[in-house]
C-alpha cells in the first residue's frame, strides 16, 4: 500500500484533500531537497575533468543517499505504531434540487 493511499486511509473523510496536498507537498519536499543535497556532495573541483574523477565525486553521493535512505528506513520501523480505527460510516448524500445545477446556478 503506498503513503498516499495510507494518508488518505487515516484522515477524517472531511480532511482527505488536506492529507493528500499535505503527502504530495512533503514528497516534493524530499525529492528536492534530496537532489540539492547529493548535488552538493557531489559537486567539486574539476568534477568533469576526467571520467576518473566524476566516478571519484559520484561515489560519495551515492553513498550519503544510500545513508538517507537507510535512515529513512530505520526511522520509518522505529516509529511508534498508529492506532487504526475503523472507517467511519459512509454518509448518503441528498439529492440536489432539481432546480440546482451542480454548480450552484
Amino acid at each position: 500500500m503506498s503513503a498516499a493511499v495510507r494518508a488518505l486511509r487515516r484522515s477524517p473523510g472531511a480532511l482527505g484533500g488536506v492529507a493528500s496536498g499535505t503527502n504530495s507537498a512533503i514528497r516534493e519536499l524530499g525529492g528536492v531537497f534530496g537532489v540539492a543535497v547529493l548535488a552538493a556532495v557531489f559537486t567539486g573541483p574539476a568534477v568533469y575533468g576526467t571520467p576518473d574523477a566524476f566516478v571519484d565525486a559520484f561515489k560519495p553521493a551515492l553513498w550519503v543517499g544510500a545513508g538517507l535512505a537507510a535512515g529513512g528506513i530505520v526511522s520509518a520501523l522505529l516509529a511508534p505504531p498508529r492506532e487504526v480505527q475503523p472507517p467511519e460510516a459512509t454518509t448518503r448524500r441528498t439529492a440536489l434540487p432539481a432546480d440546482v445545477g451542480p454548480t450552484g446556478a
